[in-house]
């Protein structure tokens, strides 16, 4: 498929939307499997979901996802509201054309065309109705998958990771989101362009396509997150200063350093390294440090098969007790039912 077959699909109305269209359907589509869990919320779990990107078109048909697919894309259907829901798995949620209003974790979001929505598993959003010429594309990623992408990325123990992987606390209030500001930025619309080409009319290779297009759009998407956080720092302090380098450095020597230490290498003081932190992904020091701990550890227990107390040691904790508790803080699981969930 090229892109103007794509763009030619995409805007057509499939039967489902001309049904709403005309008010002769008002219940939005979901598999009948799904259920409420206890906050109230619509409960999707990634191998009933039902999407739309099948048959010769856009919204010509349904296909059920498998049980192995990790990665699967759709155009949300438009004139009806999705109800507020979660699900088990992450998205990435792009504006192709238009805009869309949504209500995320209780905020209200208007994203503008070109802008990237990260929704973190289990959070909960309503979606607004489309309008005829709103067009949003929706990248939904199981939770192992996007880790071993950035795991093959070298971004594994990264900063950003963390941030994504479910580390989205003081700064977004446990809001468990990041609104990318990428409106303008050519390859990152590219790149959804071949990844719904790519999962429609597949190639040979799909499933390493569709993994490299993942990983490309990984690191156009810290490319602007980090200009997003210098023009936060250089906005609040009146002048250029780039958090990127200090989280940076921290990043490869978390082990070793104290927030004096890089004070020093900067030649600021410490509380100057602290608001900057702060402010830029709302975490102190030893925040940050313990979060780049767990995770490398978590990436020794996927990747290099470690034990619980060899990816403890390799990281710098002591004490076991402590480890595990961070660790269930940031997994919502032990180590050892980390192991056997990605195992």
């Amino acid at each position: 498929m090229d892109v103007e077959t794509l763009e030619r699909s995409m805007s057509e109305l499939n039967q489902i939307e001309l049904e709403y269209k005309d008010g002769t359907r008002s219940d939005w589509f979901f598999p009948r499997e799904c259920i409420v869990d206890q906050d109230g919320h619509l409960r999707i779990k990634r191998n009933i979901f039902l999407d739309f990107t099948g048959g010769s078109g856009i919204g010509r048909g349904r296909k059920p996802m498998t049980h192995d697919q990790l990665l699967f894309v759709f155009r949300a259907l438009r004139y009806e509201p999705a109800p507020e829901h979660a699900h088990d798995y992450v998205e990435l949620a792009y504006v192709y054309r238009g805009s869309c209003r949504q209500r995320v974790n209780g905020s209200e979001l208007e994203l503008l065309q070109g802008q990237v929505l990260f929704l973190d598993s289990d959070c909960p959003h309503f979606v607004y109705p489309l309008g005829k010429d709103d067009i949003l594309i929706s990248v939904c990623v199981e939770r192992h998958f996007l880790e071993s992408s950035l795991d093959t990325l070298r971004l594994s123990g990264d900063w950003l990771t963390a941030f994504l992987m479910g580390a989205l606390d003081e700064q977004t209030g446990n809001r468990r989101y990041v609104l990318f500001h990428s409106e303008g930025n050519r390859r990152i619309k590219l790149l959804f362009q071949e990844l719904m080409c790519e999962y429609i009319d597949p190639s040979p290779n799909m499933g390493r396509m569709m993994a490299g297009l993942l990983q490309l759009l990984l690191v156009d998407l810290l490319n602007v997150f980090e200009c997003d956080v210098d023009r936060t720092v250089r906005e609040s302090y009146g002048r250029r200063v780039s958090a990127v380098p200090i989280i940076g450095y921290i990043q490869e020597n978390y082990l070793e350093c104290t927030l004096e230490s890089v004070a020093e290498h900067f030649y600021v003081s410490p509380n100057y390294i602290s608001r900057i932190l702060k402010k830029s992904i709302g975490k102190t020091y030893s925040q940050l440090v313990q979060e780049l701990r767990i995770s490398h550890a978590a990436s020794l227990i996927r990747v290099a098969g470690c034990t619980a107390n060899e990816a403890a040691c390799a990281v710098g904790y002591t004490n076991m007790s402590f480890f595990y508790r961070k660790f269930k803080e940031a997994y919502g699981m032990t180590p050892a039912e980390y192991r056997a969930a990605v195992d």
